[in-house]
Order: structure tokens, then C-alpha cells, then sequence
């Protein structure tokens, strides 16, 4: 038995033979199912676990690999469809060029123009005016629908 708070019990058993378990619960929010041997001595084993349940999930994110086209590309638009219950939202998001840290802070040049990476310290010591945007900054577009 767990005696963990942040844990509730559904059921208990210590020795089932059945072949197969169906076991139905009331409705409620689900973020972990844990499934533990109670007496860790015996032999024990699962074949297969399905779980089933009602409603929808609380947040879900969709993250896909990085499509790397080998030159630049325009995208065109960028479209979404379906349904979009009240209290809900879509964030699609999108992120071009060829460097994987965005957390880098940058300035022009004085005589050439061209831009010189500075330090996170040097950025913020700058008047917020003369401050550029991070490059990333510049590429990402986030669409709220």
C-alpha cells in the first residue's frame, strides 16, 4: 500500500488468477497509473496493459522533428482545422535557421553594420533602445487561434 499522499488507491488486489481484468472507475483526472507489486517475493507477471478512458486531456503538446530542407524555403501559410472548444487554445509555432542556441544576443557593428555576438551582460548594459532582438526572436512565429 502507498502511503503517499499525492497517490490514490483505485484497488487493491494481492492475488488475482483472472485472465483477464476489467476494472471501471468514476470519472476523474488521471495523470499516473502505477501498477506495483504488493508482495515483491512472489512471482508475478503482466503481459499486456490497456487503458481506456472518457473526456479529453488537460494539455497536450506536439513537438516534430526538425525538417531541415537543405536551403531556405518559404513556408507560405500555415493553416489549422478542427474544433476549438471554449476555454481551449492552439499555439502553432515555427522556428527557422541553422543554430540550435537561441540565446544568443547580438549588436551592429558600428562601421560595417554587420552583427557581432555580445554577452548576456553586455546586451542588458545596453540602453533598452539600442538593445536588437535575439535571433530567434526575429524567426519564431507563433500563431494564437
Amino acid at each position: 500500500m502507498s502511503n503517499d499522499s499525492a497517490y490514490s488507491i483505485l484497488r487493491s488486489v494481492r492475488e488475482n488468477l483472472d485472465v483477464v481484468v476489467d476494472f471501471r472507475f468514476p470519472l476523474q483526472h488521471i495523470r499516473w497509473v502505477a501498477i506495483r507489486a504488493l508482495d515483491p517475493v512472489r512471482d508475478w507477471e503482466i503481459a499486456e496493459v490497456e487503458i481506456y478512458g472518457q473526456g479529453f486531456v488537460r494539455k497536450a503538446r506536439y513537438l516534430t522533428d526538425i525538417l531541415d530542407f537543405g536551403q531556405p524555403i518559404n513556408w507560405g501559410k500555415i493553416r489549422w482545422s478542427g474544433q476549438r472548444p471554449p476555454g481551449t487554445q492552439v499555439e502553432i509555432r515555427t522556428r527557422t535557421g541553422t543554430d540550435h542556441n537561441p540565446h544568443i544576443y547580438w549588436e551592429p557593428n558600428a562601421i560595417t553594420g554587420e552583427a557581432e555576438e555580445i554577452s548576456f551582460d553586455e546586451h542588458f548594459s545596453l540602453p533598452v533602445r539600442e538593445r536588437r532582438p535575439r535571433p530567434l526572436e526575429l524567426l519564431v512565429a507563433s500563431l494564437r487561434l
